[in-house]
């Protein structure tokens, strides 16, 4: 299995002793590049041009249900590594799965403008809840970390 990619944050490393970091931003980069489906009508109806929307790291969960599990693990990231991000969750049967499909997604940072976690929201035609956070973890708190608009730290 190949060794996650490092990631960095303005030209500072991350601690690349923390794969679960290096897996958040991963995921970051990865719904960026997903952009699109309904996500950019809603947000150009709002008012949100398309260079504020990747200003802002806004993306695209896949309505798949491992889309994200697969490119993790591609980049050789471990079970454990996805489930302690708080947005890779399993199932009674063993099976992990992304917490976030067909939504929307913000990252969510840290003081250090490290991703910790993100917010998704859905479709106004389908049930369930509109906003969804990821789960609270070592690095994820919501009653700590607030969403804060600021300028994604990479590019796609």
């Amino acid at each position: 299995m190949s060794t996650p990619r490092p990631w960095t944050s303005r030209g500072s490393s991350l601690d690349f002793h923390d794969p679960v970091l290096n897996a958040l931003a991963e995921a970051s980069r990865f719904y960026r590049r997903q952009l699109g489906s309904w996500v950019y009508d809603y947000l150009r109806e709002r008012g949100l041009e398309d260079a504020k929307q990747l200003r802002f790291g806004l993306g695209y969960a896949p309505s798949g249900w491992s889309a994200l599990v697969t490119h993790l693990r591609a980049l050789g990231y471990t079970d454990e590594h996805l489930l302690a991000t708080g947005i890779i969750k399993r199932t009674e049967t063993g099976v992990l799965y992304d917490l976030f499909r067909d939504r929307m997604v913000l990252p969510i940072v840290n003081a250090a403008g490290h991703v910790v976690s993100f917010t998704g929201r859905r479709p106004d035609e389908h049930d369930g809840p509109k906003w969804l956070n990821g789960s609270t973890t070592e690095h994820f708190d919501k009653s700590i970390n607030l969403l804060a608009c600021r300028p994604a730290n990479d590019q796609p």
